[in-house]
């Protein structure tokens, strides 16, 4: 469900999420990280045994998570009012994928480079020193994934190594690859939007899809994102748009509408400025053109 070609999806989670700033950030300093960076991350992790205590607080945690999506599914696949059954925040604010999904993304894919394959690729394995390291990030993000669930001394146990190791670590900055600069202006642009900017969004999101052809236009944009090599550069910039719009007056109801699809649909099509085609270049990028003016894009 969660993979880095659909970041897309996981960044319409975390907009959603409490703790979603947190994950964004987690992951997006991981797609930074670099092969030094490993025995400090191992250094850190907490010797011993499991976290045994903790992640039973985790599993209870994403039993209630699930059963908030499971309330949502109950209401989306009946006739039952939304508001009558009193689900409508339950609804917007519930995940698409999971914490396995999230788990697994870092460790197959932030961290494909620290496994070493077979020739048929039929088995990978990792070092005990990056088995340690990339442990230390998936707790980190499972503390902030649960935040809200979690017990405070969970949480702290689960995000300690890693905030341990970061007082060690140089300060990486994931890149945005070649269009960074366009990226970057559109990011900006969302983490200063105003009422005004909002009311836009939510009236561009209105329009694109009584207009159709979104849904294809994101599939071609991504798709081209895979084909020009800049995956990990284009989700650095969806985990970044995480980040700003939550610092932004954006609600989970704004992103659970359309607001969060219409700028990750336009920053998805600009990591690939300069190889999309020019229909789905305006179909993804002219509707935040309009809401929020030539400065964001």
């Amino acid at each position: 469900m969660y993979s880095l070609v659909s970041t897309p999806v996981l960044g319409f989670d975390l907009v959603r999420l409490a703790g979603g700033s947190r994950v964004a950030e987690v992951v997006l300093t991981a797609l930074a990280l670099r092969p030094e960076d490993l025995p400090v991350l191992a250094a850190a992790a907490t010797p011993g045994a499991p976290h045994d205590g903790a992640w039973l607080d985790v599993a209870s945690a994403e039993r209630v998570r699930s059963g908030v999506c499971d309330v949502a599914l109950l209401v989306t696949s009946t006739e039952t009012d939304v508001e009558a059954f009193g689900s409508l925040a339950l609804l917007e604010a519930a995940p698409i994928g999971t914490l396995g999904a999230l788990l697994t993304l870092i460790r197959d894919d932030v961290f494909s480079w620290t496994w070493r394959r077979s020739e048929d690729s039929t088995v990978a394995v990792q070092d005990d020193v990056a088995a340690a390291a990339v442990a230390v990030v998936c707790d980190a993000a499972t503390a902030c994934y649960l935040e809200d669930l979690l017990p405070e001394d969970t949480r702290r146990r689960l995000v300690g190594p890693w905030l341990h190791a970061l007082r060690r670590l140089p300060e990486r900055v994931a890149g945005l690859g070649p269009q960074e600069e366009r990226m970057g202006r559109l990011v900006e642009r969302c983490a200063r939007l105003d009422a005004r900017d909002l009311q836009r969004l939510r009236d561009a999101s209105a329009r694109s899809r009584a207009g159709g052809g979104w849904s294809q236009a994101v599939h071609s944009a991504s798709w081209a994102v895979f084909l020009c090599g800049r995956v990990r550069e284009a989700a650095a910039g969806q985990l970044a748009l995480v980040q700003a719009l939550r610092s932004s007056d954006l609600t989970s109801s704004d992103a659970a509408t359309g607001s969060w699809n219409v700028v990750s649909g336009a920053l998805q099509a600009l990591a690939v400025w300069d190889a999309l085609d020019e229909e789905t270049m305006h179909l993804l990028v002219a509707p935040v053109l309009e809401a929020l003016g030539p400065d964001g894009v």
